[in-house]
């Protein structure tokens, strides 16, 4: 795949040329790249004032620099960053900037791409006292030798850090990796993958329960959980992931707090489940909104309209009016009798 998406990618003709409607693809402008070159920069007989309008009518038409070439490379990197995980090898494009300029018997008109392979920074901490694998959080850089890490400023833990370093690198734990896979499915892989990505990449943001660190994690602008971390040896160790309405995440427990639900109830209606979310509608007049909206979790109900999911399949229309019937219940009395329950029809729950 990754010798193959090069030549795939030259060949297509996506760059309209300029003041008409013809295309023409990366191979095409590699050529005409080397035809400039010549034109400029070799002796040859041609008079000045021919030179200088060839280069007029090329440069018009095609521009003064190689931006088309970038932006190849960049779709390349795109798609093989698409295939990377923390615990397993990442792979990324370069181009050899001197090929561009060599214009040799055999090279006119080439862009010579390399593909670069990053073996995981897989390392060992300590545990509940067992020695366990942890895999650092990077990208690696398209030049060089330094990587994207991800990373916390440690001006931003105030008393939960004592130490004397600047910066703190991020890892995680495979356990923790297994459960953001588990708990945003059915959100497609590749959403998924970007949007860990894009995690690195930023300064997130931080909040501290129980002792424990909790890093947004969001989805394009979808904030939908937490990547729960602790310090350990100098680094922050990501352990699991939770969605924002678990009972430990501040929205979740505020959820809880407005509802009088218990970590019994979010669990037995499923709120503390993605699919929960996915092709229900919560508008101004339903009963629940306050509740989400106070909550700050109304941003689930847009997760069908924004992002792409891995199957049709995972449809489970939610009747939130069923559950506002039930709340009803527990603001009038703190408990339902056993009667009551036992007159509740949970098969409302889902519409048909």
């Amino acid at each position: 795949m990754y010798k193959i998406l090069p030549k795939f990618m030259a060949k297509q003709e996506y760059r309209i040329i300029k003041d008409s409607k013809e295309k023409v693809s990366l191979e095409d402008l590699c050529y005409i790249k080397a035809l400039k070159e010549y034109i400029i920069g070799f002796e040859h007989n041609l008079p000045a004032s021919t030179t200088e309008a060839w280069m007029q009518q090329l440069n018009r038409f095609y521009g003064e620099d190689i931006e088309w070439v970038e932006s190849i490379i960049n779709i390349c990197r795109f798609a093989s960053m698409l295939t990377a995980w923390p615990d397993k090898s990442l792979r990324n494009y370069f181009v050899d900037p001197d090929a561009l300029g060599n214009f040799g018997r055999h090279n006119i008109g080439s862009i010579v791409f390399k593909m670069g392979v990053f073996r995981p920074i897989k390392e060992y901490v300590c545990i509940n006292g067992q020695r366990r694998p942890v895999y650092q959080l990077f990208l690696p850089q398209f030049f060089g030798e330094t990587h994207y890490k991800a990373r916390v400023y440690t001006k931003s833990l105030g008393h939960h850090y004592s130490g004397s370093k600047e910066q703190l690198p991020i890892y995680i734990q495979g356990h923790a990796l297994q459960r953001l896979q588990e708990r945003i499915h059915p959100i497609n892989w590749i959403e998924l993958r970007v949007a860990l990505s894009s995690f690195i990449l930023q300064d997130n943001n931080i909040q501290f329960v129980g002792g424990k660190l909790l890093l947004d994690f969001t989805i394009r602008t979808l904030k939908i959980g937490y990547l729960v971390a602790e310090i350990i040896d100098e680094k922050v160790v990501v352990k699991t992931f939770i969605l924002i309405t678990h009972a430990s995440a501040p929205e979740g427990s505020m959820f809880q707090e407005l509802t009088g639900f218990s970590k019994y109830d979010m669990s037995f209606w499923n709120i503390a489940n993605i699919r929960t979310f996915i092709d229900n509608d919560m508008p101004c007049d339903n009963p629940m909104y306050t509740y989400f909206e106070q909550s700050n979790l109304l941003d689930l109900f847009r997760l069908n309209n924004a992002l792409a999911f891995e199957s049709s399949d995972n449809k489970s229309a939610f009747n939130w009016n069923s559950l506002s019937q039930c709340l009803n219940k527990y603001n009038e009395r703190d408990i339902l009798s056993e009667e009551e329950l036992a007159n509740v029809d949970y098969s409302l729950m889902l519409s048909s």
